[in-house]
Parts: C-alpha cells; structure tokens; sequence
C-alpha cells in the first residue's frame, strides 16, 4: 500500500484501514527524499516537496499512531534519516572550489555541558 505521508488525510485514513490490527507498535519513519540547491538557485516547489515529506510527513504519521501507543501502553516511535545528503554537500563544495575542512564548524557542532 502506498501513502503520502505528506497528505494527513492519506495517513489519517491508512491508520483507520489498519487500527484494529495494530499490537505492539513499532513506528519506524524513515521515509524520506532529497533535493540539493543551494538557497538563491533553488526551486520553492521542490524546497516545500523535502520539508512536506520529511518533516511534516513524519509529524503526520506520529500523531495517528500516538493514541494507538497510549491506549495500548506501549509502542516505540525510531526516526531516522540518511547522510547520503552530506555526500551531496561535499560535491556541491568540490564544485565551487571548498573543501567541507571549509565548514567544519557546521559538521561537527560543539558540545555544551553544565
């Protein structure tokens, strides 16, 4: 079965078909897609295309199952996405002459402790 995460009236109805026979769930989002511009050259359609699929999509999915988990006491929600767009950044750097030791302050983001 095939679901446009993005569309919440697709997942809220895809959650119904399936409510009954859901035990012990474990939700695994991991739905995700990729668009590579940088932001004064990219497409507005293509940009809201990534947020709609791999931010909203994956709110919309959480919050049909989440009910389902509290009303059985259980569940497990694992979100995951890929690197494989870090690879994608490195390219676009390479193109331009960069080097991603350019920008490592953006890939390796200080850690704070109290």
């Amino acid at each position: 079965m095939k679901v446009d995460i993005s569309n919440y009236s697709d997942v809220k109805d895809w959650i119904e078909s399936i409510g009954d026979n859901i035990k012990k769930l474990t939700l695994i989002n991991c739905a995700g897609i990729n668009y590579t511009s940088f932001a004064h050259k990219a497409d507005i359609d293509k940009w809201s295309d990534v947020i709609n699929v791999n931010l909203i999509g994956t709110f919309n999915v959480i919050r049909e199952v989440l009910p389902i988990m509290r009303e059985e006491g259980y569940g497990r929600i694992i979100n995951f996405s890929s690197v494989v767009v870090l690879d994608n950044i490195i390219s676009e750097l390479e193109k331009n002459d960069k080097s991603p030791s350019d920008f490592d302050d953006i890939f390796k983001p200080e850690v704070q402790t109290r």
